[in-house]
């Protein structure tokens, strides 16, 4: 989580990457570094236990899926990812392919390629 003072700095922060201007890449309002990935668990921090991603995450990972790779880890199954989040989730198609899904604890690795 960046608190307000920290996402200030970040943005003055920023660096050129690949001979791109510099720019800080702001999620919600708040400059952060730019990130290469991030990960997160399904049950009870994207959404709560069995249900729906809410819509402000779904939003919030559009907007990561835009600038960096989004993996997402879950103890359940794969379908429990396809009803909770990929079911809801409006993005596309290239940027599916930044979103990395590993179901049953890691065991499983799923990732789009070419529409598939």
């Amino acid at each position: 989580m960046v608190d307000r003072a920290s996402a200030s700095a970040a943005g003055s922060l920023s660096r050129p990457s690949d001979g791109e201007s510099p720019r800080p890449v702001r999620l919600y309002g708040f400059a952060v570094p730019k990130l290469e990935l991030a990960a997160f668990d399904l049950d009870d921090t994207l959404s709560p236990s069995k249900s729906q991603v809410p819509g402000s995450v779904l939003a919030a990972l559009t907007a990561l899926l835009d600038t960096c790779q989004v993996c997402v880890i879950s103890g359940g199954r794969y379908e429990q990812f396809d009803n909770q989040l990929l079911a809801h989730l409006d993005v596309p198609e290239e940027r599916l392919g930044r979103l990395h899904l590993l179901p049953t604890c890691g065991t499983r690795y799923y990732r789009r390629d070419a529409g598939q």
